[in-house]
């Protein structure tokens, strides 16, 4: 055997080990159980997304005194007797919607494609995969009572790491939020989550519905997500380099401002509205790529 035919052997066995393993992986991400879970993790970030919601409208009101980020909206959900349980099944469904970040990212079932704005918004799945699986460890640790109070604006440590970086890595940290920000009030008016649910055609109404709570939803995350990049640059620019801008001190800063407290109750119902749309979608999301083939995984019915 010549060292040409040794080499496109182990080029083809090499392919065809690799065929191998995407074909295993495929089947264990888009299992049915797996699949399932994951609809239930779109529940618990919409009852996340909704609490968040909730509590700014008591700010708003001037019933409540702060508002809550995603952390402590894990924090109030749980903070009852029943807390073991409540944050294990919290838990439980953020790995899952962590799990389905990471699917959307790496396997592309929702079609966002190989172009700019389709790579563009497998990144954002990405980013939201690592969010969330910071988040499932933050009520992890709440269950198990080793924690009552978020670390952090940012997951896994990443704010500390800015912070020691210096003022030019706060001001390019507030750039790339401002930026996704951006992108959220652009996604709000393009809507391209629009095919992401089965009920354009079969429940035309449902689905108009469903729409406009994604859009009323996405924009207001997109407002506040602006400001907290926008505050973020003018805090590296002053070289305050232990700044900590989140959710909910954006909302503790525009309540300051003349006519805050409309601004807040519109941005709000803008995250209440982005719960409903988390927890509609959990039974018609389309969640196994359409181009999986007749040995792998079977096709969702459109």
């Amino acid at each position: 055997m010549s060292l040409d035919q040794a080499a496109g052997g182990f080029e083809i066995r090499m392919e065809s080990l690799a065929r191998s393993f995407d074909l295993h992986a495929r089947t264990a991400m888009f299992s049915r159980w797996v699949i399932e879970t994951e609809r239930f993790g779109l529940v618990v970030r919409g009852i996340v997304w909704g609490t968040v919601g909730v509590v700014a409208m008591g700010v708003a009101a001037g019933m409540v005194a702060r508002a809550l980020d995603l952390q402590g909206a894990l924090t109030l959900v749980a903070s009852n007797p029943l807390r073991v349980p409540i944050a294990g099944t919290a838990t439980v469904g953020l790995v899952a919607y962590a799990v389905w970040g990471y699917a959307r990212a790496i396997f592309d079932p929702l079609g966002r494609g190989h172009h700019m704005n389709g790579l563009l918004a497998r990144l954002g799945f990405l980013w939201s995969a690592v969010s969330y699986s910071a988040l499932s460890f933050f009520a992890a640790q709440l269950a198990l009572g080793g924690m009552t109070r978020a670390g952090g604006t940012l997951p896994f440590g990443l704010e500390q790491i800015i912070h020691r970086l210096g003022p030019a890595t706060v001001v390019a940290a507030g750039i790339l939020v401002a930026f996704t920000g951006l992108g959220q009030l652009m996604d709000s008016w393009r809507a391209p989550f629009r095919d992401d649910v089965r009920l354009r055609f079969s429940h035309p109404r449902i689905w108009a519905g469903w729409l406009w709570l994604g859009r009323f939803g996405t924009f207001s995350r997109g407002v506040v997500f602006t400001g907290i990049g926008a505050a973020t640059i003018l805090a590296g620019l002053r070289g305050d380099t232990h700044w900590a801008f989140g959710i909910a001190e954006f909302f503790s800063f525009v309540i300051g401002l003349p006519a805050g407290a409309y601004l807040i109750a519109v941005v709000a119902c803008g995250f209440v509205a982005l719960g409903l749309h988390s927890v509609l979608a959990a039974p018609w999301m389309r969640m196994r790529p359409t181009n999986l083939g007749p040995n792998m995984v079977p096709q969702e019915v459109q």
